[in-house]
């Protein structure tokens, strides 16, 4: 019975090493996803989490635009000019890209401007030709926080058309803010939006600056730091930026190459 103990005893010993190697890199795993802004990720804009975080942006401002646009405006669809002759209806908006120019955030939006060619009143079947086109919205930092949500302020920007659809209509007397919350006199117009949306469009933009706190699969970003420290491969995609972490960083590098040398040295003993 005694020699069954010390079998069992001695063959633990010799995996002890091991299985303290495998806690340690979890431990450190979870110790660095509580430091999220002490390590800077090269790589994340390139990640897939990342462009599903785009698309989820986009769909979720899309839809705050279309609420904000019915309740403003019942029927769905609004004259952009005085002569009520450009028509847009909100079912052909559509936010084609979301992204950050320079730090900056930039909405772009896909309208189908309807020429009204017979026809004055948006409740008739009129005749009608499309021009399909663009416009930007480039945010600023500043924006409205209200218990009903976030509202956004930007500038919009026009992209160029092309075409001969474009002779037909005037597009100096397009208010393209009708399409928004408000407008000033300063080409400023505010996009209301939900708080969940402005969150996430909040984690989007840490995420492409290189800090994917809040973002899908962040655990398992810093469970790979830790092992790639541990067993001193250390690619770079991953930065420590600050003291405490690069500490950390340096202890666990350590800390694996003693661990491996106890087991190294087991198994030396064992045989």
């Amino acid at each position: 019975m005694m020699k069954k103990q010390e079998k069992e005893e001695t063959k633990f010993n010799k995996w002890r090493w091991l299985i303290i190697y495998i806690l340690s890199i979890i431990i450190f795993a979870y110790i660095y996803t509580r430091l999220p802004l002490h390590f800077y990720h090269t790589t994340t804009q390139y990640e897939p989490q990342l462009k599903r975080l785009c698309n989820q942006v986009k769909l979720l401002v899309e839809k705050d635009l279309k609420e904000n646009f019915m309740a403003k405006y019942p029927k769905g669809a609004i004259y952009l000019d005085e002569k009520r002759e450009s028509i847009c209806y909100i079912d052909q908006l559509q936010v084609s890209d979301f992204s950050y120019e320079n730090y900056v955030p930039s909405i772009t939006l896909t309208i189908d401007v309807i020429k009204a060619v017979d026809g004055d009143n948006l409740e008739e079947e009129i005749k009608y030709e499309t021009l399909h086109t663009e416009i930007k919205v480039i945010l600023e930092k500043t924006y409205l926080e209200t218990k009903a949500g976030i509202t956004l302020v930007g500038k919009i920007k026009r992209e160029p058309l092309t075409g001969e659809f474009i002779q037909k209509i005037d597009l100096e007397s397009i208010r393209y803010e009708d399409l928004f919350y408000m407008s000033s006199h300063q080409n400023l117009v505010g996009m209301k939006v939900a708080k969940e949306t402005f969150e996430q469009m909040q984690n989007y933009s840490m995420a492409v600056r290189g800090f994917p706190v809040n973002i899908e699969g962040n655990f398992f970003r810093m469970l790979y730091l830790s092992m790639i420290t541990i067993t001193g491969l250390g690619y770079g995609d991953i930065v420590p930026i600050t003291n405490l972490a690069r500490t950390l960083i340096g202890i666990e590098a350590v800390w694996g190459i003693i661990l491996l040398a106890l087991f190294g040295n087991d198994i030396i003993h064992d045989e």
